[in-house]
């Protein structure tokens, strides 16, 4: 009797622990008329039950968690996704190389996009999805509204991006800027520059698209962990900073490095020498 209590207690604590996600968990009554189908959850390791091929990206940026629920307000029918990354940085990344063309901003945040069937935003260190099955004006209003309940359930701050991108005129851009610190990142963010950063360096780049009259104002911001890996990153922009080249210029000021790269207006290029090496 004594070891059928015991075993009791241990499966009852199991059920407990695996129950408590941390995740901003969407419950009936926090919206009318809300009805939960089903929750599941995934790990670190098993991400690749919830998706098929593209379970490596979200690695590639720091995936830790995943809580996909299904639900339904009336006849519209959702899937939410709650991915959690291991920073905010790591949930800004996976957003921005997710999302694409954004009619409207749903959740309220800096970082979000809504289009006909999906919406999602990045806040703290979470990546959240939500999508409607119909793309009806009723189905994407009730997302607008249930992702805003999501929001408020996250503790802590949107993600805060380089200082250089504070300028005025850059300011209504930033949900365009992607964050790329990989391969993966670059394919499904920025391929045009695949070749470009094909090296082993370790580096995070912000891409950000300014729409011009004749072309694109792309602004970068570059860091990259190690000096010595500069060298390499130049060969692959063809840039021989010894001899010079009359569309490069090249600076230094304090311990970061410039290379601005001119075509149609400007494509600028920031490498910040970490100031840890």
């Amino acid at each position: 009797m004594k070891t059928f209590f015991v075993l009791f207690y241990l499966i009852f604590i199991c059920c407990l622990v695996s129950g408590q996600t941390g995740m901003p968990e969407l419950n009936t009554d926090d919206y009318p008329g809300l009805h939960i189908k089903n929750t599941r959850n995934f790990s670190d390791s098993s991400l690749w039950g919830w998706m098929d091929g593209g379970a490596d990206l979200y690695y590639e940026y720091g995936f830790t968690a995943l809580q996909v629920t299904k639900f339904e307000v009336g006849e519209e029918n959702f899937i939410l996704e709650c991915f959690k990354m291991k920073d905010a940085e790591a949930a800004f990344g996976i957003y921005s190389v997710n999302h694409n063309v954004c009619l409207m901003s749903g959740s309220g945040l800096k970082f979000n996009c809504q289009n006909r069937y999906q919406l999602q935003f990045a806040k703290a260190e979470y990546y959240v999805s939500l999508i409607n099955e119909r793309n009806t004006t009723k189905a994407k209003v009730e997302a607008a509204l249930i992702s805003r309940i999501i929001a408020n359930k996250i503790a802590g701050k949107e993600y805060s991006l380089p200082s250089y991108f504070d300028e005025p005129a850059s300011l209504r851009y930033h949900n365009r800027i992607k964050m790329i610190i990989g391969s993966l990142g670059l394919k499904n963010g920025y391929p045009d520059w695949e070749e470009l950063f094909d090296y082993k360096g370790k580096y995070t780049a912000y891409i950000m698209n300014k729409p011009l009259t004749c072309d694109t104002l792309i602004n970068v911001f570059i860091k990259i962990d190690k000096p010595a890996e500069l060298s390499e990153f130049y060969k692959k922009l063809g840039f021989d900073f010894r001899k010079g080249q009359d569309n490069y210029l090249f600076a230094k000021e304090n311990k970061n490095y410039y290379l601005s790269v001119c075509s149609c207006g400007e494509v600028k290029i920031i490498i910040t020498r970490s100031t840890s090496q």
